[in-house]
């Protein structure tokens, strides 16, 4: 059996085009089905059984007759560009994940759902990601990402000067919840966190940190 028969690559290439018609129809005031069948290279059947799928995965799409084409409702409308900044780094390193665990053949396919998922943002993730690619590799040896998500998201949120809400182990290994206002990073001994609503000013060690996310 060929790569490109494989039972794998045929799920990846629906995916792929799924994905596709999600995004003209997100950017679109309307889709006719020839632009579907024409810009995802399929059949009317299948993209009639693609515009189901969508239906199911409750993406609200309709046909509307006024303009012989398909239409997302402007509220709950799915966007890439709606997924928050935590949940886009999670899906990054999820993604870096995957094509560690595939075939080499797929890797462009990885690499353009990631630039995608960068291209979405209000930030340049792509530009972090990068700092933080060789330890992504490490952190896979490893087989936990949490403190990579960790540091993404602080670093994330210190420059775009995002307020942060943390969750940290304190000395007596309690768990508490925090948030930091213009949150910046300090190094002594090891990296820290401060900010305007730090108690005491004093600054936290990142390796407390358990868990990030932007306010």
């Amino acid at each position: 059996m060929g790569l490109h028969s494989s039972p794998a690559y045929g799920l990846m290439d629906k995916v792929a085009k799924i994905l596709l018609l999600v995004n003209l129809l997100n950017h679109r005031r309307f889709v006719t089905l020839d632009e579907i069948t024409a810009t995802c290279k399929i059949s009317h059947r299948t993209a009639y059984r693609y515009i189901n799928t969508i239906s199911a995965a409750h993406i609200p799409v309709y046909y509307d007759k006024s303009v012989c084409g398909y239409r997302l409702l402007s509220e709950g409308a799915f966007s890439v560009g709606k997924i928050s900044s935590d949940d886009a780094i999670m899906i990054a390193v999820a993604l870096r994940l995957l094509a560690k665990k595939i075939n080499g053949f797929y890797g462009e396919e990885i690499e353009l759902l990631t630039q995608r998922l960068f291209s979405s943002q209000n930030f340049p993730l792509e530009e972090l990601w990068e700092t933080f690619e060789n330890r992504a590799d490490l952190e896979l040896e490893k087989g936990d990402f949490s403190d990579l998500i960790t540091n993404l998201i602080i670093h994330m949120a210190v420059l775009n000067s995002k307020r942060l809400h943390i969750s940290l182990a304190d000395d007596a290994d309690e768990i508490k919840s925090m948030e930091i206002e213009d949150p910046s990073l300090c190094f002594k001994d090891e990296w820290r966190l401060s900010g305007k609503k730090v108690e005491y000013n004093r600054a936290i060690p990142i390796s407390k940190i358990k868990k990030a996310s932007i306010s």
